[in-house]
């Protein structure tokens, strides 16, 4: 299968770091850039094979990872003294790793009091969000943020009302002081009642220590599901009937050409490349499954100018854009549309901004721009990256 080298990862023209930097530089909380080994850091872009254009090759190329808010956070890049691990090692992609991966999910950071942040890959529906695993609920939870949000957050975000029931007076010189191997362990623990890190005892336990019980709780889950394996024929019977009800809901059709191609795309990992040579990484074919009308309504409705007729049906993991077809016009062989995601109007903003009513509209239909009059047209543009989804990888 077609792997990319770091040579043709690494993006001149358009690399996301000076404006990542820029970031840091202007946000409201203390950061350490750790030295980067120059052959790591190559070496993490090939397994990532993710371009430097993105936020997350960026830091993969630029950084052994980045101390964040007195260390409290500690960002993954390639490696280096400080920090625990990298991209590679925390997610199945090296060949000494330090931690068991969770399949479906690629960790990016973790914070000193044992929480843990991962991009769904998979496990949560391929939503390309960063999950938070909470140490005060045991829960992963969605920030609703693509990687480059998460970068923004970790820059100029709320980081003391996020941590406000974890944290303690002094807790800046001891997170200082905790280094890279360590998180802190609270008793009371913080998911009981009397647990808080303003009353709970602190010390501090290996990372390891930590991610361990995360696993545990991940490997419960699953064994709780206790799910018998479907046949193929179970399985496609369950897909149709999960296209019908899409169908029925939208008021559409599906694309054949699409559908005949969905049962692999879901299973890979794309690059799209357009006439003028801007590239999108990581992007992923979203399943037909019982999750896919809410997810477009918790996460693209909000940005869509027509939800009943524009759906989204694929999204880059490393920029957070969505691609959709539009039925607007022609029902039969709707084109594909891009929404980029960061440049985007919530239409909350736009209501607020907008001086008559049908403005609303307009700044809304300026968040999506056609680029394929079909899907065949569009699949023109993708080519197929090394690996597949994590999910598949880690099962196999």
């Amino acid at each position: 299968m077609y792997s990319l080298s770091a040579d043709q990862l690494i993006d001149r023209e358009h690399h996301a770091w000076d404006e990542m930097m820029q970031l840091f530089t202007g946000g409201r909380h203390t950061y350490v850039i750790l030295p980067v080994d120059r052959e790591e850091s190559r070496h993490t872009l090939e397994r990532l094979q993710m371009s430097t254009c993105s936020y997350l090759g960026a830091i993969a190329y630029e950084t052994g990872g980045v101390l964040v808010d007195h260390g409290w956070i500690k960002l993954l890049g390639s490696g280096a003294a400080g920090i625990y691990g990298n991209l590679c090692s925390w997610n199945g992609l090296h060949d000494q790793p330090v931690v068991k991966e969770i399949p479906g999910m690629l960790t990016v950071a973790y914070d000193a009091a044992g929480g843990f942040f991962a991009l769904d890959t998979g496990r949560f529906g391929q939503t390309g969000h960063i999950y938070y695993f909470a140490p005060d609920t045991l829960e992963w939870e969605s920030t609703e943020l693509a990687y480059s949000g998460f970068i923004n957050w970790l820059a100029v975000g709320d980081l003391q009302q996020f941590y406000d029931t974890f944290r303690w007076e002094g807790w800046q010189q001891e997170s200082a002081q905790l280094g890279g191997e360590r998180v802190f362990s609270y008793y009371p623990p913080l998911w009981t009642k009397e647990g808080s890190g303003a009353s709970s005892y602190k010390s501090p336990i290996p990372i390891s220590e930590a991610w361990n019980f995360v696993l545990e709780q991940f490997e419960d889950t699953q064994t709780n599901q206790n799910e018998v394996p479907a046949t193929a024929a179970q399985e496609q019977q369950s897909l149709e009937q999960h296209i019908d009800v899409i169908e029925k809901h939208y008021g559409i059709c599906f694309p054949l050409d699409y559908l005949n191609q969905l049962h692999d795309a879901v299973k890979r990992e794309y690059q799209y490349a357009d006439a003028d040579g801007n590239t999108d990484w990581s992007i992923h074919f979203a399943r037909l499954d019982e999750r896919f009308i809410d997810n477009n309504e918790a996460l693209v409705d909000e940005l869509n100018p027509n939800p009943q007729r524009i759906i989204p049906f694929a999204w880059s993991a490393s920029s957070g854009n969505y691609y959709l077809f539009d039925y607007r016009q022609q029902p039969d062989q709707p084109a594909v549309l891009l929404m980029e995601h960061e440049e985007a109007i919530v239409r909350e903003d736009a209501e607020a901004e907008a001086e008559y009513p049908e403005q609303v509209q307009e700044m809304l239909a300026g968040n999506v721009r056609m680029i394929a009059n079909s899907f065949e047209e569009f699949m023109l543009h993708l080519k197929e990256q090394e690996q597949d989804l994590l999910l598949e990888d880690k099962e196999e």
